[in-house]
């Protein structure tokens, strides 16, 4: 550790176009310093190497799959949509919750649509009898106590994926019986 540090100090110094002297202590310990000593050496430290990458695209959270239809149809569905995000539970977040209950809160801009739906899956599982029309805050009941994740989405009239938010997983601590 002290290995580390003294290079990040050597590197510091360097950045800064600070000398460097290295001296060699009675105990037989190296040191690193910016002030001259009476058996110090100045040490050459060659600037740190620096490249410029190119920015990295921003990638969203969501994912729309769109299903079947036409193009065009495809499109203005998957469009329709551009934020969807599961809040809570956060991801490997502790949930306590000794009933085995834990409500799912969800964002979705804009507004849920006439028609659409919105279907979570818990842990793989096709969740089809945790449907909401207009909640976004869904209650998952009687879930055992260890590591769960969720996946929401949103299913049109026509039952096509238009936007996809997750998996997060969680944790539910509850009293063992």
């Amino acid at each position: 550790m002290k290995r580390i540090f003294l290079l990040f100090l050597i590197f510091t110094c360097a950045t800064a176009s600070a000398q460097v002297y290295r001296r060699t202590g009675p105990d037989g310990q190296v040191y690193f310093s910016d002030r001259p000593g009476p058996d110090a050496e100045k040490v050459d430290v060659t600037p740190a190497q620096a490249i410029s990458l190119p920015p990295v695209p921003e990638q969203a959270d969501t994912t729309a799959q769109p299903g079947t239809g036409t193009p065009g149809q495809q499109e203005e569905a998957a469009s329709l949509y551009t934020e969807f995000n599961i809040v809570s539970p956060a991801s490997e977040e502790a949930v306590r919750a000794n009933d085995g209950n834990v409500t799912v809160q969800l964002s979705l801009q804009p507004e849920l649509a006439t028609g659409h739906t919105i279907t979570l899956k818990i842990d793989g599982e096709d969740g089809k009898g945790t449907r909401s029309a207009d909640s976004m805050a869904i209650e998952l009941n009687n879930l055992s106590r260890g590591r769960h994740s969720v996946e929401a989405m949103v299913i049109d009239d026509q039952g096509r994926v238009l936007i996809q938010a997750g998996p997060v997983s969680f944790h539910v601590l509850r009293v063992a019986r």
